[in-house]
């Protein structure tokens, strides 16, 4: 048994329009599968930038700086001391006659572990500016607090002070909150 020829005619067309349907629907698909694979590569790569600043801010307040914190207090209070007498005495009493080599050694030690590590401020906050609020927050506080540092408010970061406590903490969130967002941006990435 044949269809009359308009019958196969309408067969036709509604079996094409269902296929325009479906090729529509899985192209809005795949276009949306697209995007939230796009979104979750770019926060993965903003989490490993940021996570990858971690070890190196670890290891310069850690590792280098607060080692350092004693020697760096003691020549603050030395140089105050120092300016408080009179200057025939105080050019006697000049710390860079009066320093050991090795306390000398220290101190270059810190401002080179100082430097660097607001060096690593500096390129936070470049690709802060550059992933905008894919990029942890936490690790923007971190720079912005760590460039308004200066040599004379270091030894005060460095110590059991509330303002070294609350820079320690930062620290600390800074690196934690980074290495989490990019567990969490990878696990994403990998579904």
């Amino acid at each position: 048994m044949t269809h009359p020829p308009f019958m196969q005619f309408a067969c036709i067309i509604v079996g094409q329009a269902v296929l325009v349907v479906l090729a529509f629907w899985a192209a809005m698909d795949s276009t949306s599968s697209s995007k939230k694979a796009q979104i979750a590569r770019l926060d993965a790569e903003a989490a490993a930038a940021a996570a990858g600043h971690s070890t190196a801010i670890l290891e310069k307040y850690v590792l280098e700086l607060l080692p350092y914190a004693t020697v760096l207090k003691n020549q603050k209070g030395y140089q105050q001391a120092v300016q408080k007498m009179p200057p025939e005495v105080a050019e006697r009493f000049d710390w860079e006659r009066v320093i050991q080599p090795k306390q000398k050694e220290s101190l270059v030690g810190a401002r080179r572990a100082f430097a660097e590590l607001q060096r690593v401020a500096r390129e936070v906050l470049h690709e802060s500016a550059m992933y905008g609020t894919r990029y942890p927050e936490a690790m923007t506080a971190w720079a912005n607090r760590t460039l308004e540092v200066d040599a004379d408010t270091l030894p005060e970061l460095l110590s059991g002070a509330p303002a070294g406590q609350a820079y320690a903490m930062l620290v600390g969130k800074a690196t934690g909150v980074s290495w989490k967002k990019y567990q969490d941006a990878a696990a994403r990435l990998s579904q």
